[in-house]
């Protein structure tokens, strides 16, 4: 009797690595260089009435005005465009490098992520996608 495993269903996930603030992009904000311009998580809705699945996303921007720095970190708060009680905190730690972000609803922490460098601790904070209940952006995309 010969067993053979199921074919497991393919699982895929979108994550999203964004670009660097550059100082030389607008002096008025050359001390936020280095932080993400923006963080975008996507996600798949169910199908329309042909069975399509319809790609989703929320776009939290950096917000200047909490930006905070001391000896030991960087950090800024991300918020979307659009009314959400999401927002996303994004740190770095100066001696190490090490970037964390923090996701929450209003105060509840729902995930947190970070990597040793800029590109692997955005891989990780956006590949957790969008929670169900967060509102969706208007990327431009035709209805």
């Amino acid at each position: 009797m010969t067993h053979q495993r199921p074919t497991p269903e393919p699982v895929a996930f979108i994550a999203n690595i964004p670009a660097q603030i550059e100082a030389h992009w607008n002096p008025r904000y050359a001390y936020l260089a280095g932080f993400p311009l923006n963080l975008l998580y996507g996600g798949v809705r169910a199908g329309d009435g042909e069975g399509h699945p319809r790609p989703t996303a929320t776009c939290y921007w950096f917000d200047p005005g909490t930006y905070r720095e001391d000896e030991q970190v960087r950090e800024m708060l991300y918020v979307p465009r659009e009314e959400s009680a999401y927002y996303v905190r994004v740190t770095l730690q100066k001696d190490t490098g090490v970037w964390t972000t923090y996701k929450y609803r209003g105060d509840t922490l729902i995930c947190m992520a970070s990597g040793p460098d800029f590109k692997t601790a955005m891989l990780h904070t956006t590949m957790v996608g969008r929670q169900a209940d967060e509102s969706e952006s208007d990327l431009g995309a035709p209805a």
